[in-house]
């Protein structure tokens, strides 16, 4: 009798740590796609502020209207591509990219990210930055994060 309340007991306690551990990686993986989703909106803002550098030559938002439903950037971008379906590459140096001069290996990661951009009047646009995965389990997962940036001049 013993022995079976202490077995039972072990089992209900491993399968506490088997979805403690299901549990992390999915929260490691709602960590890292929020941050890829973060810097979708920077370098689109990194985008916006090249082009007030050149306000000689180029308006605040030039190259950002040809987005209206998906486009994928990555950390060196400096203008905005189709969506290609390929996820985003995980490289030895630690930067996520489809590619990336001078790193050694890399690997296919789970994660998508694509673009929106809505372009509301002559002095704003709205930005949209979805990071979707598909878990070993067949669950997707999105992460978006929106922005808005004005023409402040």
């Amino acid at each position: 009798m013993a022995i079976s309340i202490i077995t039972i007991g072990l089992l209900g306690i491993l399968t506490l740590l088997s979805n403690a551990i299901s549990l992390n990686r999915v929260v490691s993986d709602e960590y890292t796609a929020t941050y890829l989703a973060s810097e979708g909106i920077e370098v689109v803002k990194s985008i916006v502020d090249f082009n007030i550098i050149n306000s000689g030559s180029n308006a605040w938002n030039e190259g950002l209207g040809t987005c209206p439903t998906q486009c994928e950037v990555q950390y060196d971008s400096t203008a905005l591509r189709s969506f290609t379906g390929l996820p985003l590459k995980y490289f030895d140096d630690g930067v996520y990219a489809y590619n990336h001069i001078g790193a050694g290996g890399n690997k296919d990661t789970i994660f998508f990210r694509t673009l929106s951009i809505e372009l509301v009047g002559s002095d704003q646009i709205n930005v949209n930055s979805k990071v979707s995965w598909v878990t070993r389990g067949g669950i997707t997962f999105n992460t978006t994060l929106s922005d808005v940036f004005t023409n402040w001049r």
